[in-house]
């Protein structure tokens, strides 16, 4: 059973491809960092591919494969358009997916990286950073910031470019400047929220929600084996099906892989499981009435 417990828990694993350029690293490194996922680059659950700016042909050579998840990453040179860089780029992640039919994710993975990793931000970095927040700052260039001559040395700047980007020191420099008493722990904070880390995340647990569901119904299939020799394995089965708490965790799951679907009756979710699905949504529909009928349903 521990054994079975800990397949169920297990960190979602996901693959990251990509050209040279795009960043793979970069976003594999944050990925790496979140609750719950496994960079791999075998027995992958998730795949993902990685873009940055333009698809070029090796990407769409990549597309032809279907990947679970795309992530366009660098949005902060998407162009000056409507919105900013990044909300272009989100645009532009619209388009993809309605080209592809493929999700697609926007993402600045080096400032989400710096406000995962706290060796990035260190004392001495958020002092540089405060410093600052008195003075024009030359942000039109890597070279302009490098040869401005303001209060930091060349060496200072170049680490803060290494690790920040323009991108990530515009956003630490205005966090600053909004709240002069902000640590390190409010920039780390910032810096996520500039990178898309949230959304980037929710897009992988959407994408993930096929293999977590394929974990619930192994899981189910393996104690029913189970339960035919030992009666103990056949209450588990039982609070499996019917525990409202485990109710409510399998209709979660398995509304993912409906996507925005509204919510449903009982009823309704009978119909749909009965229509013409594949086996997982199948036992998905089945799942969410059982829900329905015990009222933790969505």
């Amino acid at each position: 059973m521990t054994e079975l417990a800990d397949r169920l828990t297990a960190a979602l694993r996901v693959s990251v491809t990509g050209r040279p350029g795009v960043g793979r690293r970069t976003v594999a490194a944050v990925l790496n960092r979140a609750a719950g996922i496994r960079v791999t680059d075998a027995d992958a659950e998730v795949r993902i591919r990685v873009l940055a700016e333009v698809v070029k042909p090796e990407d769409a050579a990549a597309l032809r494969a279907r990947p679970d998840l795309l992530i366009l990453n660098k949005a902060d040179l998407a162009g000056l358009r409507a919105g900013g860089p990044v909300a272009a780029a989100a645009r532009d992640c619209a388009e993809i997916t309605a080209r592809t039919g493929i999700p697609a994710a926007p993402m600045v993975a080096l400032t989400a990286l710096a406000g995962l990793d706290e060796s990035i931000l260190d004392d001495e970095t958020v002092a540089a950073l405060r410093a600052l927040t008195g003075e024009p700052v030359a942000l039109t260039s890597p070279d302009a910031f490098l040869d401005d001559d303001g209060a930091l040395t060349r060496q200072v700047r170049a680490h803060l470019l290494a690790h920040l980007d323009l991108f990530g020191i515009a956003h630490a420099v205005v966090a600053l400047r909004d709240d002069p008493a902000a640590g390190a722990a409010e920039l780390r904070s910032r810096l996520c929220e500039a990178g898309r880390l949230a959304g980037v995340l929710d897009a992988v647990t959407a994408a993930g929600a096929r293999a977590a569901y394929r974990r619930i119904a192994a899981a189910e299939r393996t104690l029913a084996d189970l339960a035919v020799a030992e009666p103990d394995t056949a209450d588990a089965l039982a609070g499996l099906r019917s525990d409202p708490q485990i109710l409510a965790a399998r209709a979660e799951v398995a509304a993912a892989l409906f996507g925005d679907a509204p919510a449903r009756s009982a009823a309704n979710w009978r119909t749909c499981a009965d229509g013409p699905l594949d086996e997982l949504h199948r036992a998905a529909a089945t799942d969410l009435c059982r829900a329905a009928l015990a009222g933790v349903a969505r």
